[in-house]
This record gives structure tokens, sequence and C-alpha cells, in this order.
């Protein structure tokens, strides 16, 4: 394991699960990849970024999950006291872009690993694939192995403050990574029911039509795309749903986007509930639109603020920090050392100059129109997917479930909201 850990270009891709899914019998694969301009640094999404820049002809390695745990231990890895930000999301709500924020304040964050995306699956739904004991194990080994590797990939071998930023259907494993690390700040990152169906729906029907040029809109509305629709009594996580009586929408492809956006936020709410109060708190919600603010720069830097100081990057400033700053003539929200905080805060509010997914197929959605910086070019906004009875039917479903209705979470369209999300006014 020490040489492994030390050789440079080698990535945490995935694990594999023997039948009896323990820990003696479970491993995880490590991959070689290329290192010129160190591609993965910048990646906006690891899995994606791994398999195209993995190292053809070179060896992988097999290390079993019982032998990478107890080196962790003996290198003195703790789990319960690692700083973790884990950044939840609905899909298509800014949380790439969270990613990259993150990144430019000094945060090691991982964005989309491959064997998170094995783990929200495997935790997934009423029967689940793994124990949570044994989901636990996974996280706290994988967690800890792809931190150290990302830290000297970054070359932030001193960033304290690490981050996770899962696929929008691994809110299966919240209450996992609480136990798995106690310590952990979890932030929901959301965004209007509709919009988030619209973005992915219409990304993946562009996506079908360049594959198949011939493919017909009604057929793909019957066929959908990837596994089949969900299915609430194996895919729900918050077993309420299952009773609501809700109708999923009837185009395959909105109808497993609306039911994971239920879910997830359902999930959240309920997990939320239960954690114990502390200060400072450690969960918090962010609405995309706060997030980017496009017509207020002051409130973009303060919600941007707002936001690392959350995740523990800038201090929360005093009231005596403040006069003094107003004192001195520096803006309110730059908090002592107002160098550090003035440094972080440009860096952060650079990452709204480019689209944070830039490069792959998810920048191209029929909900935003990217601008290439520094020229007019834009690149070509796909049409519009959803047609009225479409969000209709999306609109109907949200308003079946209770659990949604009584708190007016999302229901009416844009203008919705979980309440207390950082940047409401």
């Amino acid at each position: 394991m020490d040489i492994l850990m030390s050789t440079p270009g080698i990535v945490l891709y995935c694990y594999e699960l023997e039948p009896d899914a323990a820990a003696a019998t479970t491993k995880l694969w490590f991959l070689p990849h290329e290192t010129a301009d160190n591609p993965l640094a910048s990646a906006p999404f690891l899995d994606r970024a791994i398999r195209k820049h993995a190292a053809l002809g070179e060896r992988a390695f097999c290390v079993g999950l019982g032998i990478a745990t107890a080196w962790l231990a003996s290198s003195g890895a703790d789990a319960a006291a690692l700083p973790l930000v884990v950044a939840w999301n609905t899909g298509r709500c800014g949380s790439t872009l969270v990613h990259r924020i993150f990144s430019a304040a000094g945060v090691v964050s991982l964005s989309e690993p491959f064997w998170l995306d094995q783990l929200g699956h495997a935790a997934g739904g009423a029967a689940r694939a793994l124990t949570p004991e044994a989901t636990q194990a996974l996280l706290c080994a994988c967690v800890l192995l792809d931190v150290r590797i990302a830290r000297s990939r970054c070359g932030a071998a001193d960033a304290s403050i690490v981050s996770l930023n899962p696929k929008s259907f691994a809110h299966s494993l919240l209450r996992d990574m609480e136990a798995a690390f106690p310590l952990t700040r979890h932030l929901f990152l959301y965004r209007e029911c509709a919009s988030v169906c619209e973005s992915f729906v219409s990304i993946f029907y562009r996506g079908a039509c360049l594959a198949n040029p011939d493919l017909s809109r009604d057929e793909f509305r019957a066929a959908g795309f990837g596994p089949p629709p969900f299915n609430a009594e194996v895919d729900f996580c918050a077993a309420e749903l299952i009773d609501c009586g809700a109708v999923i929408p009837s185009d395959v492809s909105v109808g497993r986007m609306a039911a994971s956006w239920v879910d997830g936020v359902v999930t959240w709410l309920r997990f939320a509930d239960d954690l114990p109060y502390a200060f400072p708190q450690r969960h918090a919600t962010m609405r995309m639109a706060e997030l980017v603010c496009k017509d207020d720069l002051a409130q973009r830097v303060a919600n941007v603020r707002a936001l690392l100081e959350f995740a523990g990057v800038l201090a929360v400033p005093s009231a005596a920090d403040d006069v003094a700053d107003l004192r001195a003539g520096i803006d309110a929200f730059v908090a002592a050392p107002p160098e550090r905080s003035t440094l972080v805060l440009r860096a952060a509010l650079q990452c709204f100059g480019t689209h944070s997914q830039a490069g792959s197929a998810m920048e191209h959605s029929s909900t935003s129109a990217t601008t290439v910086v520094g020229t007019a070019a834009k690149a070509e906004r796909p049409p519009t997917y959803m047609t009225d009875a479409d969000r209709g039917e999306v609109k109907a479903l949200l308003s079946g479930v209770a659990v949604l209705t009584e708190r007016g979470v999302c229901v009416d369209g844009a203008g919705a909201y979980i309440g207390g999300s950082i940047g409401l006014r």
C-alpha cells in the first residue's frame, strides 16, 4: 500500500463486490492515468475523466478492502475527525459550480468519483444491495484513500477541508455518510423540479439524436434513456412516498427525473429534521437562483461568502470584526484577516466566468446557452423538450406528495424554495 499510494498517476476508480460482500473479499481498483497537464485536477466529473485519461497498456492495481482499511488505520487516517462537506443535490442546480468554487477556495474537492456512483446505486431503495455496515466501511475507505490521492494530485497536502460532490441519486447515502463521518457538514443544492427535468432530458434527448439522427420525439418519449423508469416500491428511499398516490409523469424520461427529484428532496428534509442541533449548524440548503444571482453582483458576493462560511473555508465575522472593518473602510463582508478573505472570494467568484461543465455533454441543455468566455461564440441551444402537458404532470406529482405541500416546497414553479436556504430574501 505504501508503494501504491506513492505512485504518481494512480487514482481510485471503483470497488468490486464478491457475493458475500464481506470486507475480506471486497476489492478496490486503482487505475493509472495520464499525468501530463494534470487532467483530473480540472475535470468537472472524475468518473468520466478517469475513463477518458486512463493510461492504456499500463497496469491496474487491486487491493482488498480489509488490507486498505488496516493500512489507513496504521497511517493515522481518522474518518471521525475529517472536516468533510458533502454537496448533495437534485442535479442541474449548480452543484458542479460549487465544486469549482470550493476547489478555487483551497478545498480538496472530489466531483462524482465512480466509486461514489456505485455506492449511491447500491444503497438506494428498500431492497438495498449493501448493508449499512458494508456501505459505511466502503465509504470510509474510499473517501480517505481518494482524499490522500487528491491532495497529492492537486498539490494541496496541507488542505484541511474536503468536499464531495455526488450525483443527484446519491441521497440514498445521507445517513450512511453521517454515521461514517460524524463531522460532516451537509449542503443540499436544489432547483425547481420542472427545470431540472427539462435540463436533464433535453441533454439526453440531444445525445440520443446524435447517436440516431432518425430518432423521433415520440420514439424517445416512449423509450426514455438508460435504466427503466423508477419503481416507487424499489427505488424510493422515502418510504412514505410509496403510499402517497401520486402519479408519475407519463413521459418515461421526465417521469424518471421527476421521481428522483421528489425522492431526493423528501429524503433530505427527513434527514435534516433528524440531525441534532449544533452551532454552527451542520446542514444548509441553497437554491440555484441564489447561488448564481445573475442580476445582483453584491448579493452574489454575499451568498458565496455565506456558502464558504458554512463550509468552514472562511470564518464567520463577529460584530466586533464588522465594526473594525467599517472603521478601516473595508466592506463588512470581508472578515479578518481581510487579505485571506479577499483572495478566497476573488478566486471563488472567478468560477462564474466559465461554464462549470465546459467540455462535457452536460453543458448542452435547452435551459442554458453556453457562452465561450472571451468570444462571441455560443454553443447551440437545443429546442425545449418538455410540453405544457409534461409540466402539468410534474406539478401534479409534486402536489400529491404531502410532505412537500405541507412545507410549500418547490410546487409553484421557479419562485418556490426550501425555507432557510442560503441567500433567500
